[in-house]
């Protein structure tokens, strides 16, 4: 399960949920497109493995995590792997490449994906079509409102979802009109 899952929300705790249940029969792996937090709601619940891409990569690249314990060190962050989340830091080093090629890895590692976020999120973008490339199965659980705009008939993915899980008939209506997927 890919998601920007943060500490709280309804995000959080249907990632979790979802995380929990598919567990009992599979194993699942849940990364945050955004920071670890260790008091994050999706850890109510139990039975899968929980990271985020930025502390796969602090843990992978001994140069990111020397310079991320630097900026810790003059920071008030305490969570050093957030500091690859800098702007600043990312002007330097090629960050961003590092993340999408470790959910690459990742997603070459499982079977099926599946994605729990909004659109318009970092990395989907190239995720859903590789995965799609790879022949994996590809789930998109939408989250936040689906608007119409011309941005939404510029998304080359849309049909490269395998499924679409939609929280509303809303978001369903609006997407359908975009894709030729199965909803």
């Amino acid at each position: 399960i890919i998601s920007p899952v943060g500490k709280q929300g309804g995000r959080e705790l249907e990632v979790g949920f979802i995380a929990s249940v598919l567990s009992r029969k599979y194993t699942v792996h849940v990364i945050s497109l955004s920071n670890y937090y260790k008091d994050s709601q999706v850890l109510h619940f139990v039975g899968f493995h929980y990271t985020s891409v930025n502390r796969l990569l602090f843990k992978e690249r001994r140069l990111y995590r020397t310079i991320a314990n630097l900026l810790a060190v003059f920071s008030s962050e305490r969570k050093r792997s957030s500091a690859l989340s800098s702007p600043k830091l990312k002007q330097f080093l090629p960050i961003e490449k590092r993340k999408l090629e470790i959910l690459k890895r990742e997603i070459d590692s499982c079977t099926i994906v599946l994605f729990c976020t909004q659109l318009s999120t970092n990395y989907i973008n190239h995720l859903i079509p590789y995965a799609s490339r790879k022949g994996k199965r590809v789930f998109f659980r939408t989250t936040g409102t689906i608007f119409e705009n011309d941005w939404l008939s510029k998304v080359s993915w849309l049909d490269d979802v395998s499924k679409y899980i939609h929280h509303s008939l809303s978001n369903a209506n609006t997407l359908q009109k975009y894709t030729t997927g199965p909803f």
